[in-house]
């Protein structure tokens, strides 16, 4: 890998890192493409074979701790599903979507946009939990993005901030030397 590729995995990186701690998570107990054990999967039939995306631990152990949006969407769905997510929301962001499950509480319905910060609901242990946690899961085309690169990569992308706005001169001035005449 060339030097400037390894700067854009360590920006990458601390953006998601940033990104995280604003979530206040804790701890990843489980992550991106990971097998399920052996148990786990002879408990619940229906899971894939790996693991769809990341289980983070917010705040303080046990549940009840706030669960914000990590970017600008809109919520496409909400519901449950007692064999595997439990109670979710999913956000649609540009062309992803994103599952947030096992909440303990929604606070949020479908059509509602959202912004960095909004509350989505409280982290629970709901469905096929265990252990109160977040499951966090990004699709694109309807699948789930279950490589951890492009699964980082996608995360950092989502959360990224707009590029600034370039200011023009007001129309019929001439631009001097920086100033306005």
């Amino acid at each position: 890998m060339s030097v400037e590729g390894l700067e854009a995995r360590a920006r990458r990186d601390a953006a998601v890192n940033q990104v995280l701690r604003g979530l206040n998570v804790q701890q990843i107990t489980l992550g991106v493409g990971v097998p399920y054990a052996r148990s786990l999967r002879e408990q619940y039939p229906r899971l894939p074979p790996v693991h769809q995306g990341v289980d983070l631990r917010i705040g303080a152990i046990g549940p009840g701790d706030p669960v914000r949006s990590p970017f600008a969407g809109q919520v496409a769905r909400v519901g449950y599903d007692p064999g595997g997510y439990g109670d979710y929301v999913v956000l649609r962001a540009g062309e992803h979507e994103v599952l947030m499950a096992h909440l303990q509480e929604v606070r949020v319905k479908p059509g509602q946009t959202v912004r960095p910060g909004d509350l989505i609901g409280l982290e629970g242990e709901t469905g096929a939990a265990k252990g109160a946690h977040l499951h966090l899961e990004l699709r694109r085309g309807g699948k789930a993005i279950t490589d951890q690169e492009a699964f980082w990569e996608s995360l950092a992308r989502l959360t990224a901030p707009p590029p600034p706005k370039e200011e023009k001169p007001a129309t019929g001035s001439i631009q001097v030397g920086g100033r306005l005449r």
